[in-house]
């Protein structure tokens, strides 16, 4: 099993990318960083458990989000405003899109392996609507034992486990 999912690299392109898109700023160093988040250091020799043991070195820095960004984030916190984009959402292609990439990259890891889509499963659900893995692994294993024929028609017709209300409902634009 892999030991780490995200790599520094691949961690820094994303933080990179988010900050070209005006998600999040960057803070470089460590006074910028203490006066930004308004942490004060006080005067003298800091004691022993004072001393921060998660540097891993490289120069200090870290994100915050942007002023839009959280005018979005407060906004998207509305009823009003989840509904409707979920209604737009649902008028486009777009969700069904989704919704079959995500299908679709469940049964290539349900051809990885049984662990693999357990724990695609895992990360994926919405902890309140987790299913008893137990009770799925027959299901992965019926997956993973289809030919590629087998495969396309089971990602090309509308699954029948999403509920209607979900955002992410498998529909077609009329």
């Amino acid at each position: 099993m892999l030991d780490r999912l995200l790599e520094p690299s691949q961690l820094k392109r994303v933080l990179n990318f988010l900050e070209n898109e005006g998600y999040l700023f960057n803070i470089i160093g460590k006074d910028e960083i203490m006066s930004e988040f308004g942490i004060r250091r006080l005067p003298g020799r800091p004691g022993s458990n004072d001393k921060d043991n998660s540097s891993v070195g490289g120069r200090p820095s870290a994100y915050k989000i942007t002023e839009m960004f959280d005018k979005i984030r407060k906004l998207m916190a509305k009823p009003e405003a989840q509904e409707l984009l979920k209604k737009r959402l649902l008028s486009t292609s777009l969700t069904y899109k989704f919704g079959r990439f995500i299908l679709e990259a469940f049964v290539l890891c349900a051809r990885i392996g049984c662990a693999v889509a357990e724990n695609l499963i895992s990360m994926a659900a919405p902890p309140d609507r987790l299913p008893n893995l137990s009770e799925v692994r027959p299901i992965i294993q019926d997956i993973a034992s289809l030919d590629d024929d087998q495969l396309k028609t089971l990602v090309n017709q509308r699954p029948s486990c999403l509920d209607q209300k979900d955002l992410l409902a498998f529909q077609r634009p009329l």
